[in-house]
């Protein structure tokens, strides 16, 4: 990029920083929208800090970049390039270890295989305190179940919170569960979209790790939940931020 279209972005940039404590999705939803503004978010490094295509050997472990060992919590496998879970009725989680991510923060997965009846819920999660300390937000895709389709929640030492939920959304194999979470705005997408499925405002957990996580009840198949191409990186804001803009 030439360094005079950079002054001129960085102006840009900062106009909409101003306006990102009043509403920061429809901040980042005009730099996506914009060309230059989506040229320079590129230049600035947005993209993923940390990602896993899960592409190695069948194992019980992920791998040294990830961590279970979270109280009460199982872990996950690897399973024909892709991730799934080790048992039923048995929610597992793992962290990844290898980032730091700053505290304004995104991760998603794409969701495989999504099959069978029984309830299911992969899930994302990001701000995620080292195990074996519970405390996360998580952004759940809830397939078959009878009440709800999607959920944000939060986990505080271990009590858990559910902040938001709908029970529209119709989850599909191949969809992309994607959570940011920008200061205390808390919100999960679906497929790419720049429209959130869920929104809420929260700040009861500042920083940490991205992971993934799900649940399948009994009488399931494990081969009907797989997950796949996982990735997590800073929030527009935080490279705002870095700039001394935000």
């Amino acid at each position: 990029v030439p360094p005079t279209m950079v002054t001129k972005l960085r102006s840009r940039l900062a106009m909409q920083a101003l306006l990102a404590v009043r509403d920061p999705a429809c901040v980042i939803d005009k730099m996506q929208r914009t060309p230059q503004l989506r040229d320079m978010q590129l230049y600035l490094g947005g993209g993923a800090l940390a990602s896993d295509d899960f592409n190695r050997a069948n194992n019980a472990d992920l791998g040294v970049n990830w961590d279970a060992g979270y109280t009460g919590y199982g872990a996950l496998t690897l399973e024909s390039n892709a991730v799934r879970l080790t048992a039923l009725d048995t929610t597992a989680v793992e962290s990844y270890n290898a980032v730091s991510l700053p505290n304004n923060q995104w991760v998603q997965m794409t969701l495989a295989t999504i099959a069978g009846t029984v309830a299911n819920y992969p899930a994302v999660r990001l701000r995620m305190a080292a195990p074996p300390t519970n405390t996360w937000y998580q952004y759940v895709a809830e397939i078959n179940d009878a009440t709800k389709k999607s959920t944000i929640a939060k986990i505080v030492a271990g009590t858990y919170t559910l902040l938001a939920s709908e029970n529209a959304t119709v989850w599909a194999s191949g969809d992309v569960i994607r959570g940011e979470a920008v200061d205390s705005a808390i919100a999960l997408y679906r497929n790419g979209s720049q429209t959130a499925l869920l929104t809420v405002t929260d700040s009861s957990v500042a920083s940490g790790r991205a992971g993934i996580g799900s649940y399948m009840s009994p009488g399931g198949t494990l081969s009907n939940s797989v997950y796949d191409n996982w990735s997590a990186g800073p929030s527009t804001l935080s490279r705002l931020a870095a700039m001394g803009m935000g």
